[in-house]
């Protein structure tokens, strides 16, 4: 669970640099396709933050752990978005 954290801190202040109340649309995109996206989609929308193969990869295997979530899981973490 700490790479997933430690991942969304960095894509957090890289696509949220200003400090507003609003929340950040390009990460609120990127979270929606991480979470329910298919993969090719959301290898899409992190396109311009991937600036390396390995990268790329581990993006591809963050998505891969989230396909494996339970569907239980799955909608508690739609409640919560």
């Amino acid at each position: 669970m700490k790479l997933p954290v430690a991942l969304l801190l960095i894509s957090l202040t890289l696509c949220c640099y200003s400090v507003t109340a609003d929340t950040c649309p390009v990460l609120i995109n990127i979270l929606n396709k991480s979470l329910f996206g298919s993969c090719p989609k959301y290898m899409e929308s992190i396109a311009p933050f991937v600036t390396s193969d390995v990268m790329k990869t581990a993006a591809y295997e963050l998505k891969e752990s989230v396909l494996k979530l339970s569907q239980e899981h799955s909608e508690a973490i739609g409640e919560l978005m």
